[in-house]
């Protein structure tokens, strides 16, 4: 009796024992991206310079042409259309899906990564024209991020574009007059925490971190 009840309490604590490592070592540190399905291979392949009709932000469908495809989305550019806010060409990101013709997703990035997590407060722009603005970081998607902006416009972006809100001030500071040689370093310093923190998990804690380290 005594060696069966031992036996059985083994198996129960290697029972449990497995079950605790298949939840914690097999778990994936970030979430894969979904397989691509039929109804995601299906549109059109696009080339540069292929024309399409896209709506970007506020825009109504206008002509565009292809500058790139990236996964699940394109970069494309509309000519200037006389609008008095548009200036130049203005170009942004669009989900080959919403594209007319509809866009076919061949791959998804598989190496390309943000330095930014989703729910990160960043400060940038959804399109060649606009001024840079404070937003909040809800999707990410390879070197690209889903950005909704306090103007209430949401867009994708390049995270190497995107700055942790903050970073503004040091570049505020360039025009103020310098008050000495120790002023001068931290200043430097500061204004140095972007790039130093570029591939960190959580960008926006390291800039704010270096910053408080630069006195």
């Amino acid at each position: 009796m005594r060696t069966t009840g031992s036996f059985a309490i083994v198996l129960v604590l290697a029972v449990a024992s497995s079950s605790c490592k298949s939840k914690s070592d097999d778990a994936p540190d970030v979430a894969p991206l979904p397989e691509l399905t039929a109804a995601d291979r299906e549109g059109t392949s696009f080339k540069p310079n292929d024309k399409v009709t896209a709506s970007l932000g506020p825009r109504e469908r206008k002509p565009a042409r292809i500058i790139e495809t990236y996964g699940k989305l394109a970069l494309v550019s509309f000519d200037d259309d006389g609008n008095d806010w548009v200036t130049g060409n203005f170009k942004g990101w669009v989900l080959q899906k919403e594209l007319t013709p509809q866009g076919a997703i061949a791959s998804h990035p598989v190496d390309d990564t943000c330095a930014f997590n989703v729910n990160d407060a960043v400060r940038g722009r959804w399109n060649t024209v606009m001024r840079e603005t404070n937003g909040v970081v809800k999707e990410t998607y390879g070197k690209l991020a889903r950005v909704d902006f306090v103007t209430k416009a949401s867009g994708w972006t390049q995270c190497k574009l995107l700055k942790a809100q903050g970073d503004e001030d040091d570049e505020s500071s360039k025009g103020s007059p310098a008050s000495g040689g120790q002023v001068d370093a931290v200043t430097k310093c500061k204004r140095g925490c972007n790039s130093q923190c570029q591939g960190a998990r959580n960008k926006s804690k390291c800039v704010g971190e270096c910053r408080r380290a630069c006195g």
